[in-house]
């Protein structure tokens, strides 16, 4: 029995939370080749989503759980999603460094 994939789509702050942590990683800690293998590791990781995304947890804390927001760790980042059964897809919201606090990060509703 074969299990129709998901669309993943990323949205913008996404996107450019990848981008910045290339930035950073690559300018900052002065390692572009680091970069690269982060930014690689979570459009990985982020394009696996298509099967199973169920698979990884609730978002464990405050509104965003209510939501139906879903994490995924990869490395040290966070990814937080949503899952449209109906759609069929899956909708990244943000991708941030395990060690921030999510509190009052825009973008964590479905509706956003």
């Amino acid at each position: 029995m074969t299990v129709a994939s998901y669309e993943v789509l990323v949205a913008s702050e996404a996107e450019r939370d990848i981008r910045d942590t290339c930035e950073y990683i690559a300018t900052r800690l002065d390692s572009p080749r680091a970069a690269a293998g982060q930014v690689r590791r979570i459009r990985d990781a982020v394009g696996g989503l298509s099967e199973m995304p169920k698979r990884f947890r609730a978002f464990w804390r405050g509104p965003w759980r209510s939501r139906g927001t879903r994490v995924m760790v990869v490395d040290s980042y966070l990814v937080l999603y949503f899952v449209d059964d109906a759609e069929r897809a899956v909708t990244v919201a943000r991708v941030m460094y395990g060690g921030m606090d999510p509190a009052g990060m825009p973008g964590l509703s479905a509706g956003d």
